[in-house]
This record gives structure tokens, C-alpha cells and sequence, in this order.
């Protein structure tokens, strides 16, 4: 796809639930329905691991913030279940596996950025690039 005259997607569809999947399904196809060329940035390689480092750096300044983190406490569960607990391992990965079939089966990506001056730099290259997610506006993910 020639991206100058394409719009990128930012979406969480990497998540593991509907809300993710189906809003950046929803979008697609409804640029889709309108004629306009679009693609979902891909969030993998480099650019998922300077994600990760940061969300990290995020929690570690934020570390005496105990209403953050008593509002992360599920997913601080969750984390540690699938560390520690090797059957909730695998029943996640056994729910994760039919959301990775759905995106590759039902998503427009773009090629892998390596890290997020390369995503910016990339941008550029769009016409547009629509923020599908309200997930990308966490304060964890800045």
C-alpha cells in the first residue's frame, strides 16, 4: 500500500478482548466502507519492546502511587498468576491464541517500526493517522 496517500490506525488490538479487537476491526472496516486506504500500525518488535521498557520506567517513577496501584490490582494478579501459576498460563495463552488468528486474518497491518522515533518518523509518511483506541491514552502509555 503506498502509505502517502493512505491513514494509519493507532489501536490496541493487541489486547486480549473484544472491546480491542472488535474497535480496531470496526475502524478498518469502516474506512474500508469509505474508500480510504488504511492500515493498523503494527505494535511488534523493536517499537513493542521500547513499549514494554517504558510502561515499566512508567510504574517504577509511579511506585509510592498506592491509588495507582490499588487500581492496577487486578492486572498486577494477573501478571503474577501467569508467571507463577502454569495452568493459568496456558488457559491464557488459550485465550490469547483466537485473538492473534482474528488479527491476522482480519486486520491491515503496516510493516514493524523499530522503536518509537521510528514510529513517529513513519507517521510522517501517512495522510492521517486516526487514534482508534482510548487505550492509547493512558497516562502508562506516554
Amino acid at each position: 500500500m503506498e502509505r502517502g496517500a493512505a491513514v494509519a490506525i493507532a489501536a490496541a488490538y493487541e489486547k486480549p478482548n473484544y472491546g480491542t479487537a472488535l474497535q480496531a476491526f470496526a475502524l478498518q472496516h469502516a474506512l474500508d466502507e469509505l474508500g480510504v486506504p488504511n492500515e493498523i500500525l503494527r505494535v511488534e518488535g523493536g517499537l513493542r519492546r521500547e513499549i514494554a521498557r517504558n510502561r515499566r520506567e512508567f510504574y517504577l517513577r509511579h511506585l509510592l502511587d498506592f491509588a495507582l496501584y490499588c487500581n492496577k490490582a487486578g492486572l498486577a494478579r494477573s501478571v503474577l498468576r501467569r508467571k507463577l501459576d502454569a495452568r493459568f498460563r496456558a488457559e491464557w495463552a488459550r485465550r490469547c491464541e483466537p485473538f492473534a488468528r482474528f488479527a491476522g486474518e482480519h486486520l491491515r497491518f503496516s510493516p514493524a517500526f523499530d522503536g518509537m522515533e521510528a514510529l513517529r518518523e513513519g507517521c510522517r509518511s501517512y495522510r492521517a493517522v486516526l487514534v482508534g483506541s482510548d487505550q492509547t491514552w493512558l497516562p502508562v502509555n506516554a
